[in-house]
C-alpha cells in the first residue's frame, strides 16, 4: 500500500510538471507573437519553473526547465542551443536550492525575491545573455538591456509567486500534491 501511494505522488508530481513545463512553452509562444524572437522580450515563461523548484524542489525545476527549453525549440522548428538549456536549468536548480534550503529560514516574501533576482541574474542575465551574444553577433545593446528588463520581470514573477504561496486554498493544493502538511 505504502509503495502504491509513493507510486501515485510520483505520477501526480510528474504530471503537474509536465504541466508547467507546457505552460512555459505557451507563454514563451505568447511572449514570441508579442515581442518577436529579439533578445529583449519582456515575458513570465520562467514563472512556471519557479513553481516547480519552490513547491517540489531543485531537481524537479532543471527538469521543468529543460523540458520547457526542448519542447520550445521544438515547437518553434530549431534545434536546441545547449547553453540556453543550461542558463534554463540554472534558474531551475538555483532557485529552489535558495527557496527550499539557503533560504528556507528567511520571511517568505524574502526567500521568493532573492531566490528569482539570483536565479535570473545567474540563469538569464549571464548565461542565455552570452549564449545570445554567441549566437546573435549584431544584437549588441539590446543585450546590456536585458539586465534592466530581467529585473522587471523577476519582480513582476516575485509579486505573482508571493501572492500564490500566500494563497491558503492554492498551498493546500500544492500540499497535497507534494504530500507535505
Amino acid at each position: 500500500m505504502k509503495n502504491k501511494n509513493l507510486l501515485r505522488k510520483g505520477v501526480v508530481k510528474l504530471t503537474c510538471s509536465a504541466l508547467l513545463a507546457a505552460t512555459c512553452v505557451i507563454l514563451a509562444t505568447v511572449a514570441k507573437g508579442i515581442f518577436g524572437t529579439s533578445p529583449l522580450r519582456i515575458t513570465i515563461e520562467n514563472l512556471p519553473i519557479f513553481m516547480a523548484s519552490f513547491f517540489f524542489g531543485p531537481l524537479w525545476g532543471m527538469i521543468v526547465a529543460v523540458c520547457a527549453d526542448l519542447l520550445s525549440c521544438l515547437n518553434a522548428g530549431m534545434a536546441p542551443y545547449p547553453l540556453i538549456a543550461i542558463g534554463a536549468a540554472v534558474i531551475g536548480g538555483v532557485s529552489g536550492t535558495l527557496y527550499k534550503y539557503v533560504l528556507k529560514n528567511a520571511k517568505n516574501k524574502l526567500r521568493i525575491v532573492l531566490s528569482v533576482l539570483i536565479s535570473h541574474a545567474l540563469g538569464s542575465m549571464t548565461i542565455k545573455t552570452i549564449a545570445l551574444g554567441i549566437m546573435m553577433a549584431d544584437a549588441g545593446i539590446m543585450l546590456v538591456l536585458r539586465i534592466p528588463v530581467y529585473i522587471a520581470i523577476a519582480i513582476i514573477e516575485s509579486i505573482i509567486l508571493i501572492y500564490l504561496t500566500n494563497n491558503k486554498a492554492f498551498m493546500n493544493q500544492i500540499n497535497i500534491i507534494t504530500g507535505e502538511k
